[in-house]
């Protein structure tokens, strides 16, 4: 991706991007252990979301927007579930972040309105 910039300002942003980059991986040094466990759950899990998203393009489907706002939905509900059950309790203690359930919960929503509404329309849902 060339531009039409001088070579200087080339460099200057390419210098930019690698000290973005070293920031952002050097304060994700806690959390890498985790990254084996979310990444083997992504082999999974890309592909079925690809699927839906491919089910929508194709059909405009209200199922497909449906099963993709559920998972925002009830995100919250099945982690404090599974904590219960198997974790001895809350995997995360849902009742203690009601900004980051109610935002996922509100993106949820929104995100299946959006696309509803594009379904009936038959277009787009920008």
């Amino acid at each position: 991706m060339e531009t039409d910039l001088p070579p200087s300002q080339n460099l200057a942003r390419r210098v930019a991007v690698i000290i973005l980059l070293a920031i952002f991986f050097s304060d994700l040094s806690p959390t890498m252990g985790t990254v084996r466990y979310y990444g083997e759950r992504a082999l999974l899990t890309g592909p079925v979301f690809g699927a839906l998203g491919f089910w929508w393009q194709q059909r405009r489907s209200v199922a497909a927007a449906g099963l993709l706002a559920a998972v925002f939905v009830l995100e919250p509900v099945a982690w404090w579930l599974y904590g219960l059950h198997f974790g001895g309790g809350a995997a995360y203690p849902v009742p203690g972040y009601p900004a980051l359930w109610l935002s996922e919960i509100a993106a949820g929503l929104a995100g299946f309105a959006l696309l509803a509404r594009a379904a009936r329309r038959g277009g787009s849902p920008a």
